[in-house]
């Protein structure tokens, strides 16, 4: 680097003193030189990675890159594998400065022994820390708290109360519990119809169990208008993100012809899909299915069941095997 400097600088200098510039513009020229050299420098010089900015970011207690540190060390992620000392020593100066993200993990790994002693009253603590300042993850981990009586006495309305303000917070996850006890009625009145309401925004938000039930919901019309074209759409969405119940329903649905038309390459495909993935009822289905099928067809959809990949889909793009 100094030699290419070096040489950058003679050359500019053999210009300037061999030049028919006049006294008064080499000061300026001379200038330039000095601003074209410290560029060189400076473009020289390495570039820090963005964990080494982390790090510099955590060493002036910066709370967000300590709880992101911490979370690194925790998980093994980035770092390579988990360092569960470093994980609390970092998540705990990022709790104490106010990181809710860092009062959740310091309150899981206290919840789970990890690094750390078990205790459920610490646990308990970190958790409620970050639900105040609106953690949803936190106030999911109170509900279990509450469910199961750990460290605290068994409370259900507690649960469900921490549950309804992480579903107000946007938790899918909330919203899914949520929805499911509209449909049961537990912990309050029976709601379908608003089970189904809770479900479908669920699924839109691309949640591939929610997708898989509110196809369900469609098929039978509880809580919602029946529509098999809806039932058909978001079983694809949901399979799509290889939920093997949905795979299995549509190779039903196909073989079957009941709700949509019958296609026994497409049930084909879905229920070799699903066998594939371990689903025992889908290759039994799938077996008696291709002693019913000529040739051609049973290659064809091998042939798209291979070449399949998950993917996402939106309601309204093509549905079937490409």
């Amino acid at each position: 680097m100094i030699k290419k400097i070096i040489f950058v600088a003679f050359c500019m200098c053999f210009c300037l003193i061999n030049s028919a510039l006049a006294e008064e513009n080499k000061e300026s020229v001379l200038s330039d030189i000095k601003t074209k050299i410290n560029d060189l420098v400076a473009s020289e010089e390495p570039q820090k990675s963005p964990f080494e900015i982390l790090q510099e970011k955590a060493g002036l207690g910066d709370a967000e890159a300590m709880s992101d540190l911490g979370y690194y060390y925790l998980t093994g992620i980035v770092v390579g594998k988990p360092d569960l000392v470093k994980a609390y020593e970092y998540i705990y100066k990022a709790s104490n400065s106010g990181s809710d993200v860092a009062q959740n993990n310091l309150g899981t790994m206290y919840f789970s022994g990890l690094g750390v002693e078990k205790d459920f009253n610490k646990a308990f603590y970190w958790f409620s820390k970050a639900s105040e300042q609106g953690n949803s993850e936190a106030m999911m981990n109170l509900r279990v708290m509450y469910l199961n009586g750990n460290g605290v006495k068994k409370d259900i309305k507690q649960a469900i109360k921490y549950l309804e303000k992480a579903a107000e917070k946007g938790n899918l996850q909330a919203k899914y519990e949520l929805a499911k006890n509209y449909e049961t009625g537990k912990g309050g009145k029976q709601d379908i119809r608003k089970a189904a309401e809770i479900m479908l925004e669920v699924a839109q938000k691309g949640d591939a169990v929610a997708q898989y039930d509110i196809a369900l919901k469609y098929m039978s019309g509880a809580g919602i208008t029946q529509s098999y074209l809806a039932t058909v759409k978001w079983l694809i969405k949901s399979a799509n993100q290889e939920n093997v119940d949905a795979m299995v329903m549509l190779g039903k649905i196909f073989s079957e012809g009941r709700i949509s038309q019958r296609d026994l390459v497409q049930a084909h495909a879905w229920f070799n899909l699903a066998a594939t993935r371990g689903n025992v009822e889908a290759k039994t289905l799938m077996d008696n299915l291709a002693s019913r099928m000529p040739l051609e067809a049973l290659l064809l959809a091998q042939n798209k069941a291979q070449n399949w990949k998950p993917k996402r889909t939106k309601v309204d793009s093509d549905l079937l095997f490409e």
